[in-house]
């Protein structure tokens, strides 16, 4: 607890079921299995894109490729609508009042993630607190960035712009370079609270 420096028990025994290094994985099978009981397997950082990088190829296979999927802050896009460059795409960056307002981009054929309090949250006391859980503490980030990821799939924009509000941004940018060229992403402070939409 804050007052004590101790934490509490259920945090310190959910703390100790977390790891990747507790899963097996076996690719020849596909398979994962978790190595201790009462482990839990959430895709939460990660199903949303994958379910929109599945759903537009489903619909190419039917030869519908003009098609956007949104679910949240995950949006994977196919070919532009008619007699537009792209999908307008709204990155949720602050505008600046001594600026015009900001224009939404305009994106085809990619997949485009946010991350952050703005997206979902809950409130505790009165505190704003992201559902991703900072797996080094085991508690609910409260950092209010935002961390936009632009790349050719869902599944991978989904998860990087989960791990951009964790990983401090020297070490972030560092893992996008070494292995994720391929994608674009800004990360910056999410508008006041005050200003912000009611939690979902």
């Amino acid at each position: 607890s804050r007052r004590t420096g101790k934490e509490p028990a259920r945090l310190h025994a959910a703390r100790q079921l977390v790891g990747y290094q507790k899963m097996d994985l076996d690719s020849d099978q596909q398979t994962v299995e978790l190595t201790q009981a009462g482990m839990l397997l959430d895709l939460g950082s990660i199903a949303k894109g994958y379910a929109g990088d599945e759903a537009l190829r489903v619909l190419a296979e039917q030869g519908i490729r003009r098609a956007a999927f949104e679910a949240g802050g995950d949006k994977v896009l196919g070919d532009p609508p008619p007699n537009e460059l792209g999908w307008p795409v709204d990155l949720g960056k602050p505008v600046d009042p001594g600026k015009s307002g900001d224009q939404p981009l305009r994106l085809a054929n990619c997949a485009v993630s946010i991350s952050g309090d703005t997206v979902q949250y809950f409130e505790r006391q009165g505190q704003r607190t992201r559902h991703v859980i900072n797996p080094r503490t085991g508690q609910g980030t409260s950092s209010h960035e935002l961390c936009v990821v632009i790349g050719p799939h869902g599944i991978l924009t989904d998860s990087l712009s989960t791990i951009g509000t964790l990983l401090s941004h020297d070490a972030y940018q560092k893992l996008l370079r070494q292995h994720f060229p391929q994608v674009r992403s800004m990360v910056f402070q999410a508008p006041d609270q005050n200003d912000l939409p009611s939690p979902r």
